[in-house]
């Protein structure tokens, strides 16, 4: 759990820098919006949450991974968003916010998560994509956006995270031993005994009930 963790913190980090006297960086009023219901999106719930955050709002189009959000990381809201449409998405979260989350948070890994996510930011707030590089964003195709709008009208900070500095990884070692105050165990749902298990559990990563595994050396 070492990577995801450290993966999490550091969207955290960069989330929380207020580079400016207009942005606030992260408070007890702060809404968050988690897109992607995956590890690093479930353990940067977690963890926004234990730090005190007005509401953390999660989505995903898988019930069962918003459920495990729900169990682990106590969001506030978990939205399945996967039957509404891209406009549907967009005007559902800027309602329920006020106009906008705070902070956003693209842990989902998809172009078309990154071009919504951007518009559910609120005016002067904080967008961070997690993950993405060039070859993920694009999958190799054209993608044509209206630049003004998606990058410039909402006046918000967006960041990129593709790289950890070994500090980072120092911070989520400490919080990993914080384990009998955040259920990180939770977060491995499947295990397997021998090591020629190993190719068939990596395989299940696509289920929907699946976040990590962990070997555990048959006695």
């Amino acid at each position: 759990l070492l990577d995801p963790v450290a993966v999490a913190v550091r969207a955290i980090e960069m989330a929380a820098a207020s580079d400016n006297v207009w942005t606030n960086g992260i408070s007890t009023s702060t809404r968050v919006l988690v897109i992607g219901a995956g590890p690093i999106g479930i353990i940067a719930a977690m963890l926004l949450k234990h730090m005190g955050v007005r509401e953390v709002i999660i989505t995903d189009g898988i019930e069962r991974k918003l459920q495990l959000a729900l169990e682990i990381a106590k969001v506030d809201r978990a939205i399945n968003v996967g039957n509404m449409k891209t406009e549907d998405r967009i005007h559902h979260i800027c309602e329920i916010t006020e106009g906008g989350a705070d902070i956003v948070l693209q842990c989902a890994n998809h172009i078309s998560a990154t071009i919504e996510g951007l518009q559910m930011v609120r005016m002067l707030g904080t967008y961070i994509e997690v993950g993405v590089t060039k070859s993920k964003f694009t999958g190799g195709k054209r993608c044509e956006v209206d630049i003004p709008r998606l990058f410039f009208e909402r006046n918000a900070r967006i960041a990129g995270l593709i790289a950890l500095k070994p500090s980072t990884y120092d911070k989520a070692f400490e919080l990993l031993k914080k384990h009998k105050e955040l259920p990180f165990e939770k977060l491995i749902t499947h295990e397997f005994h021998e090591l020629d298990q190993y190719l068939e559990t990596i395989k299940k990563m696509g289920d929907e009930d699946y976040l990590k595994a962990v070997y555990i050396p048959a006695t």
